[in-house]
């Protein structure tokens, strides 16, 4: 499910990342926080031709997989800013 609060999230930290110019994961735990939920994950991406490309990527890395497909993940947010892509998703 989609939700909004974490949209937020990702839209702010992709954001960051235009402005500080570097891929980072910076301030994660704050994010995981904010959520309002126990668990949750996060890749990032940049300068990536497509969102299909973008989550291909992410695809045939093992650890951004694993972070997708994890079962314990309930609720999803990407935020795009610029270049930069920032997907997280959380659960109880």
């Amino acid at each position: 499910m989609v939700d909004t609060t974490i949209v937020g999230l990702a839209r702010e930290h992709s954001a960051a990342m235009a402005e500080a110019g570097q891929l980072n994961h910076d301030d994660f735990p704050t994010r995981v926080r904010r959520s309002g939920l126990a668990i949750c994950v996060e890749n990032v991406g940049w300068n990536y031709r497509s969102p299909e490309s973008q989550f291909d990527s992410w695809r045939v890395s093992p650890g951004h997989d694993r972070n997708m497909l994890d079962p314990r993940l309930e609720r999803i947010g990407i935020g795009t800013v610029a270049a930069y892509v920032t997907m997280i998703a959380c659960g109880k």
